[in-house]
């Protein structure tokens, strides 16, 4: 059975909250958001941007916040929602430690390395922005930026979210600027 992105969205939002992550009357907008051809169009100008900066773009800490400035730009509106977790693909969790391990990272200030974490945006009504995952894990996808609903995900495919905003990378010593 696959798991439901929006369920577990709201989970990773009341858990932030309980650790103070993020602020206690922040709220998902659940509505799907609208996007336009001049969005796609934007996308691939982005895209192209990415390619020319192969250093950043396996990244995902460093280019979803250099990311979420740009669509936010682009709507006018806060819509792009820094989302860190894990990925599980083919049933292999892959950026993947147990909370325990990630709540103990958070409460010393560091994480370890390798850093097992994802991140990504989400935009309202569970639209799953990645620009780095497909060149993390693919070689010659370099800048490729993956944009979908949570629904339209393959079958054996799922954005796990865990915690949003950028305070626990911010807490735990993960560098987030470009």
């Amino acid at each position: 059975m696959k798991l439901d992105y929006i369920s577990c969205l709201t989970k990773a939002c009341e858990h932030s909250k309980e650790l103070n992550l993020i602020s206690k009357d922040f709220s998902l907008d659940h509505n799907r958001l609208e996007l336009s051809s001049d969005f796609y169009d934007f996308l691939s100008f982005l895209e192209n941007r990415l390619k020319k900066n192969v250093g950043v773009t396996g990244n995902c800490f460093k280019v979803s916040h250099w990311l979420k400035d740009f669509v936010n730009d682009f709507f006018k509106v806060e819509y792009a929602l820094i989302t860190i977790g894990h990925v599980i693909h083919n049933n292999v969790k892959e950026f993947y430690q147990p909370m325990d391990i990630r709540l103990k990272q958070l409460e010393l200030g560091q994480a370890n390395l390798p850093i097992n974490l994802h991140c990504w945006l989400t935009l309202p009504g569970g639209i799953i922005l990645d620009p780095t995952y497909l060149s993390t894990k693919y070689q010659g996808m370099d800048g490729k930026i993956l944009l979908r609903g949570f629904e339209d995900m393959p079958q054996d495919f799922f954005f796990y979210p865990e915690f949003i905003g950028s305070e626990y990378l911010i807490r735990t010593g993960i560098p987030i600027d470009i």
